[in-house]
């Protein structure tokens, strides 16, 4: 767990403060048996720090593993670029006999096991099964908010959300002990869990009340802890969202846009004003360049589907600056994904496509002769419609489209 925490100030902290705590960040070994390295370039590399892993937790648990020849380090450890954090969880994962798939279960598994942790703490404390909820929602409200300063603010957040606001005032100062026991800084609460299972934690939690958000947000005040609750979401949304989540997507886009208004405003009509003069806004305009695709694929033969999105505000700004782009560099405002049977159609819809719509220089990219490091695979294309308007294309076969909603949207190109 210790590992996780190396997403905010508090990790960087210990980093500075403790060599032991470098070594563990950077995996360097060390005198201590639970030490691992980094997965090398060689397969062989993989397959014996993997073992190393397992054999020191197999020690610690009181277990056996079995042939070392049969055993197999995942295959989304590859992923990860051999991350010490989850070469650990792999391997707990592996003694329970959780065998999980993907990197987003082991994830699951392990915030399983931590839920279970909680569990017998609040059993102590006398809070049963109906409690469990609301503590977890407190975790994750107090993690998305670097902490809370003092105890009347955790007794206040834990008062304003859903599932806790009816306990009684015995039943919160109980949940403020725990807390305060665990998580103890100054006379309030740290963060709970900023880290990346953290993160996946409050992702959990939102994914099951949509409503988790407004309440925490609000209980946002001064800019710095509003900025800092702006940067966790979009990590969150970026890295462990997978984009078949699109309700819980959807939500997290609101919220980082509702932040970024608040955080400038005079930006954020700027880009609204831009999108409103240029004819983003123009619903009709995109209905009909998906009807014109539609009949140009159909008389050419081509079976498809079509979906469209459009950035927000917040992502457009976010682009602009993480890639040093002006608005008009910013091709994929409006986006087109079209779905067709197999590899050829895919070359054959990029060829109707720039015959119906004139290419943009530079905006054509292909990721299925040459895929992502990720493994990411399409056809992108740029292109200007009606009045001049840039429009961006994404042309996918069935299983590179399900690749790509199931990926974090990290790990997607920049089109």
């Amino acid at each position: 767990m210790f590992l996780a925490r190396n997403t905010q100030g508090w990790w960087y902290e210990q980093l500075l403060k403790d060599r032991l705590v470098l070594a563990l960040a950077e995996s360097h070994k060390f005198s201590g048996e639970m030490i691992v390295n980094a997965f090398g370039a060689q397969r062989d590399d993989r397959q014996s720090i993997f073992l190393q892993a397992l054999e020191s937790y197999a020690k610690k648990l009181g277990c056996s593993i079995p042939d070392e020849r049969l055993i197999k380090p995942p295959e989304f450890l590859e992923e990860t670029n051999g991350e010490p954090l989850y070469i650990h969880l792999a391997a707990i994962a592996y003694l329970r006999g959780e065998n999980p798939k993907t990197l987003q279960e082991l994830l699951h598994f392990t915030l399983l096991r931590e839920r279970s942790y909680w569990v017998k703490i609040l059993k102590k404390y006398g809070l049963f099964e109906s409690y469990w909820k609301g503590f977890f929602q407190i975790v994750a409200g107090i993690t998305l908010l670097g902490g809370v300063q003092n105890d009347a603010k955790v007794i206040e957040l834990i008062g304003e959300l859903s599932s806790t606001k009816a306990f009684t005032s015995e039943e919160k100062q109980k949940i403020r002990e725990i807390l305060s026991y665990f998580f103890h800084r100054g006379s309030g609460v740290d963060a709970l869990r900023p880290d990346r299972l953290g993160e996946v934690f409050l992702l959990e939690e939102c994914a099951q009340d949509p409503h988790l958000l407004d309440t925490v947000i609000k209980q946002c005040q001064g800019r710095q802890k509003q900025l800092s609750v702006l940067a966790i979401l979009e990590r969150v949304s970026s890295k462990y969202v997978y984009k078949n989540a699109d309700s819980t997507l959807a939500l997290l886009n609101e919220h980082k846009n509702m932040l970024f208004k608040e955080l400038r405003p005079l930006v954020s009509k700027v880009i609204e004003k831009v999108i409103q003069s240029a004819g983003y806004n123009k619903k009709h305009i995109l209905d009909k360049v998906v009807t014109r695709i539609e009949e140009t694929f159909r008389d050419g033969g081509i079976g498809c589907t079509v979906e469209t999105t459009k950035l927000t505000p917040y992502d457009i700004y976010s682009q602009m600056k993480s890639n040093s782009l002006s608005f008009s560099e910013v091709l994929d405002i409006l986006k087109i994904s079209i779905t067709v049977e197999n590899e050829s159609d895919c070359y054959n819809a990029l060829g109707l496509v720039h015959t119906t719509y004139r290419p943009i220089p530079g905006g054509f990219k292909d990721y299925i002769a040459v895929p992502s490091a990720k493994g990411y695979r399409a056809l992108h294309t740029a292109v200007l419609v009606s009045d001049r308007l840039p429009l961006s294309f994404s042309i996918f076969t069935k299983s590179m489209k399900h690749f790509a909603k199931e990926c974090p949207s990290s790990w997607l190109p920049l089109q």
